[in-house]
């Protein structure tokens, strides 16, 4: 067993046999080692963390789904709905996490509406239905979100459940590049070369409009 770290060598002259540090399996055996003690570590954190993480989150479902009870929260039933749909404090859940989403989006809270367009669109917990969720994603995008406005834009550009339109995917990537999102300033420059000079400036009229409608 000890040989294993050890390379025997010989003196050529006086051929006296002695043995050195095998390098390379020693190198090994480390690396091994010091992986073994990371898992090992991270197991620890793992097992002595996550109960306490989980009653956390458990209270912060609790709480939620309490507020939510009140039948007008839509922020609360927001939040309902993402714990459900992420699992966290609570058993996974998408088709109850619609149901939440939609309770959300029906009393007015924006991202709600965006979630429940989305599982429209993605058929997550839902019937998927194209027309119904371009309907949400577009309200909350009326209202600035910027992620709808970003998916709109994607949306009537890539032919996603409606006929290829690039002046309505111009007008959603300006609205959220107007908001910093970098990947819709992206997408709108590479759909301006196919527009006229006059559709660009009704485009920009109108998305000057709907700013002016959701403030």
């Amino acid at each position: 067993m000890i040989r294993t770290f050890y390379k025997a060598y010989r003196c050529k002259k006086c051929r006296y046999r002695f043995f050195l540090a095998n390098t390379i399996i020693v190198s090994w055996c480390l690396i091994v080692l010091g992986l073994s003690l990371f898992m090992l570590l991270a197991w620890a954190v793992q097992r002595f963390d996550i109960p306490e993480l989980e009653a956390r989150d458990i209270a912060v479902y609790d709480r939620a789904k309490e507020r939510a009870r009140s039948g007008d929260d839509g922020a609360a039933e927001l939040q309902v709905g993402i714990l459900l749909s992420e699992g966290r404090g609570v058993v996974k859940n998408d088709k109850e996490a619609a149901q939440w989403f939609k309770k959300g989006a029906l009393h007015g809270n924006v991202e709600a509406q965006y979630q429940y367009g989305n599982s429209l669109f993605k058929g997550v917990g839902v019937l998927q239905n194209y027309k119904d969720a371009i309907y949400w994603i577009e309200k909350a995008a009326r209202s600035g979100y910027v992620k709808a406005q970003y998916d709109l834009g994607n949306i009537y550009r890539f032919k996603s459940g409606v006929a290829n339109d690039d002046k309505r995917a111009y007008l959603w990537f300006t609205l959220a590049a107007g908001q910093g999102s970098m990947e819709a300033a992206i997408g709108r420059d590479q759909i301006e070369g196919r527009l006229k000079p006059e559709e660009i400036a009704a485009l920009q009229e109108e998305a000057s409009r709907i700013i002016t409608e959701s403030r």
